[in-house]
């Protein structure tokens, strides 16, 4: 598909698997004799994506977006809980 379609660029965006999986059509097409660069966006939400010593990548652009969404959360769930309740009535 990618020499029908003339591709030469392979962008592959996630975490771990996904940047294994970019490495794996860049070995193919290379093997193939296509002209093919593959490159691997991360984006994942475990933040694990790098070496052990976080010298290559300190982060990922999906870890502080979910770690943001949850701690809104938590700080909301008393107001959320609130209103999916029925008001108590003392007649």
């Amino acid at each position: 598909m990618l020499r029908a379609h003339d591709i030469g660029y392979f962008f592959y965006i996630g975490g771990n698997d996904s940047m294994d999986t970019a490495n794996k059509v860049a070995v193919l097409a290379r093997e193939r004799g296509l002209d093919v660069i593959a490159v691997g966006g991360p984006k994942t939400i475990d933040n694990d994506v790098g070496d052990a010593e976080f010298r290559l990548i300190d982060h990922t652009p999906g870890y502080g977006s979910v770690a943001r969404y949850w701690a809104l959360n938590v700080q909301g769930a008393n107001e959320e809980n609130a209103g999916s309740s029925p008001p108590i009535r003392c007649w």
